[in-house]
């Protein structure tokens, strides 16, 4: 655990930044999706809705997944300069 917090100290700043701001965001579309979801089961009942709303939960995981490792193969590449 102490190998991986080191690691994670020796971030560069702007791959820190995309990482924390990314998953922010990410975050953000995967609670839309959650709460559309919710209010559609709770109010509407609608298939359709329901079935976009797991889109978003879906495209929220893959956007926490992409902001991760994009900002993880910047650091490599500010590191090689």
């Amino acid at each position: 655990m102490n190998k991986f917090l080191n690691n994670v100290k020796e971030l560069s700043p702007e791959a820190a930044k995309l990482i924390f701001f990314g998953t922010k965001l990410a975050f953000g579309v995967l609670l839309i999706g959650f709460l559309a979801y919710k209010y559609n089961q709770r109010f509407v009942g609608d298939y359709t809705f329901r079935m976009n709303c797991l889109e978003l939960v879906r495209a929220g995981v893959s956007l926490l997944v992409q902001f991760i490792m994009g900002g993880l193969i910047l650091d490599c590449v500010i590191r090689k300069k």
